[in-house]
């Protein structure tokens, strides 16, 4: 299944003071040209109002973990179409005052005898 042609649509995601993790697991857009970059159809990420990147053909953006707004912008053209792509956005977990684990590194033993 593709995309369409003239296509221009946002995605407004807010993140939690923890962070949100965004991937894209599946990209597919129309290639970019050779000499004009991502002009065609494409991708961009904006953190906050800060455009992060511009995105086309199988070139997905990074898995990234963001602290603010984001918005996803899709544009396309009149021409030529591909499959499309898929977008994943995870909160994550707010720290918590118990620690997952803990270890002691300083090497100060007072009884060796006890020890072992």
């Amino acid at each position: 299944v593709a995309y369409h042609d003239d296509i221009d649509c946002t995605w407004h995601l807010n993140a939690k003071q923890s962070g949100m993790q965004l991937d894209f697991p599946d990209f597919d857009l129309e290639k970019p040209g050779e000499y004009q970059g991502c002009s065609y159809d494409f991708v961009e990420i904006y953190k906050g109002e800060h455009r992060v990147g511009r995105f086309c053909g199988d070139s997905a953006p990074p898995t990234a973990t963001y602290y603010e707004k984001v918005s996803i912008r899709f544009k396309t053209d009149q021409h030529t179409v591909a499959r499309g792509f898929r977008f994943n956005w995870a909160y994550l977990s707010p720290p918590t005052d118990t620690p997952d684990g803990s270890g002691e590194g300083s090497g100060a033993v007072d009884d060796w005898d006890s020890f072992f």
